[in-house]
């Protein structure tokens, strides 16, 4: 898991970025323009050889100025911040439970949804009273049973309420994306519990969204932490991709975890389904911390322009 990572608000501005080549050939051009402008009022050549010093140099140096300052602004304007890993004395949380089809095969003590929300409300009793949890039970479109609240006997009236929905696939992209839309404007820490016992049927096709989906996450600083659940780890069949079924199953549930700083576990029975959650509770108080660099970004940038003008004026002054 990475320990930080760098995120744009506004990508577009870094088509700017192509600036800077066109910043290296007119300086270039302009200091090479200045010393044939010298020479011809004075012989500098002569000098040169009798000094032993190179009088009319590139001005490397207030090149390198200036592209620090360009590259400055453009990150500044681009929205640049920095999430790295922190404590925070609180984390919300959504909860995402699959209630697809397979959630009622029973191989858990009891079907798989019944084992996912009492696991889920054993979790409910470990979690700190302040913390405000959502939940959401997402099949083939995601469904927002409850947005985020320390009101323990809402979120347990909704987790009451998730129901099997036996028509439609698990579309997990679409549950991450309405989860992290709930915790987006949270200032405290953003997590994610992702319940499921089978693939998200998007990832099965070329286009897999579910990359789109980590990305938006990570943009906002949320963590995932990813349950696969079921004796069997294997996901709702499509003719001709049984074996793929297989391997994305949890190869995707690893990817999200991984790339977001969450952690994986997968659970075949209610003691280890009540342990997969219980390892996301020893991880409740590692998150994303934000820095925003816009503002730093744009200070350095002033500053160096006060010593480029300085240095303009003193040791990069032209000739004649």
């Amino acid at each position: 898991m990475a320990s930080f990572y760098f995120t744009i608000a506004q990508p577009v501005a870094l088509w700017l970025l192509f600036a800077v080549p066109l910043l290296i050939f007119t300086h270039l051009y302009f200091m090479r323009h200045a010393r044939h402008r010298a020479i011809i009022f004075g012989n500098f050549t002569t000098i040169e050889r009798v000094t032993g010093k190179r009088l009319l140099t590139k001005n490397l140096g207030l090149l390198v100025l200036r592209l620090i300052i360009i590259v400055s602004l453009i990150f500044a304007a681009a929205g640049t911040t920095l999430w790295h890993i922190g404590t925070r004395a609180q984390n919300d949380v959504v909860i995402l439970i699959d209630s697809s089809a397979s959630m009622s095969i029973n191989d858990m003590n009891g079907t798989r949804l019944a084992a996912a929300r009492i696991a889920a409300g054993t979790f409910l009793d470990q979690i700190d009273s302040r913390t405000e949890v959502g939940l959401i039970q997402y099949s083939g479109l995601p469904e927002v049973l409850q947005v985020p609240t320390s009101d323990d006997a809402l979120v347990r009236k909704a987790l009451a309420s998730v129901a099997l929905k036996p028509l439609g696939g698990s579309d997990i992209a679409a549950a991450i994306v309405t989860g992290t839309n709930l915790l987006a404007d949270k200032r405290s820490g953003r997590a994610m519990v992702l319940l499921t016992d089978g693939v998200s049927a998007l990832s099965l096709y070329d286009d897999n969204p579910i990359p789109q989906a980590i990305s938006y996450a990570r943009q906002r600083g949320v963590v995932i932490h990813t349950i696969g659940v079921g004796s069997e780890r294997l996901g709702s069949f499509v003719p001709g991709l049984e074996a793929k079924v297989v391997m994305y199953d949890e190869e995707n549930l690893r990817t999200i975890a991984a790339n977001t700083g969450g952690t994986y576990a997968w659970a075949h029975d209610p003691v280890t389904l009540k342990a997969a959650f219980e390892q996301v509770i020893g991880a409740r108080e590692s998150a994303y911390v934000p820095i925003d660099l816009s503002s730093a970004m744009l200070l350095i940038a002033i500053a160096l322009l006060f010593v480029e003008w300085g240095l303009l004026n003193t040791r990069f002054r032209l000739l004649p």
